[in-house]
């Protein structure tokens, strides 16, 4: 049903980000670069959601987007759109070298990173890379998912082991 939906999402990450990919293919991983959401502000986009799926459905994909980048960083940062691997090919550690592989891009470039978990199997994944959740979940939409932000600071070059990332600023509560 949200066939349509990746589509577009995978086109503009195409265009605007990377996707990276293992040596068989048997995983991916989509990433934004910027500090603007994934496609919210392509001319047209509305109507390819209203022309593309049910009005209830545009309307939820719609409001869940808005709501997981109300706080995302106003900032250059990359963001994890998409983290996927092939089902008979799980628990071999595919997800966790993809993650590796772009944190240490990362963090030669002092880039921060912003993903949004939908549970506590990938809120684990993300954190055993350095990223650090919110609690409570800032989104939930009402009979929708629960959608953990988490984010991550580029380790320092003097500190590799430096975890204590994206403070929220004490004047407005925005990350640095």
């Amino acid at each position: 049903m949200l066939a349509p939906y990746y589509r577009l999402v995978a086109k503009h990450l195409l265009d605007a980000g990377a996707v990276e990919v293992d040596q068989a293919v048997d995983a991916v991983a989509l990433w934004r670069h910027g500090a603007d959401p994934l496609h919210m502000d392509e001319p047209g986009y509305d109507t390819y959601l209203t022309n593309t799926f049910v009005a209830d459905v545009a309307g939820r994909i719609s409001a869940l987007e808005t709501e997981m980048f109300r706080g995302a960083p106003p900032y250059h940062h990359h963001y994890l759109a998409f983290l996927a691997v092939r089902p008979s090919q799980q628990a071999r550690g595919l997800a966790s070298a993809l993650l590796r592989y772009h944190a240490a891009q990362l963090d030669s470039g002092r880039v921060p990173a912003l993903a949004h978990a939908f549970g506590p199997d990938s809120q684990n994944l993300l954190a055993r890379h350095g990223f650090t959740a919110d609690d409570p979940p800032s989104v939930a939409l009402p009979a929708g998912p629960h959608v953990y932000p988490m984010y991550r600071a580029p380790v320092r070059d003097d500190d590799p082991h430096d975890r204590n990332r994206f403070r929220a600023d004490p004047v407005d509560g925005r990350r640095p």
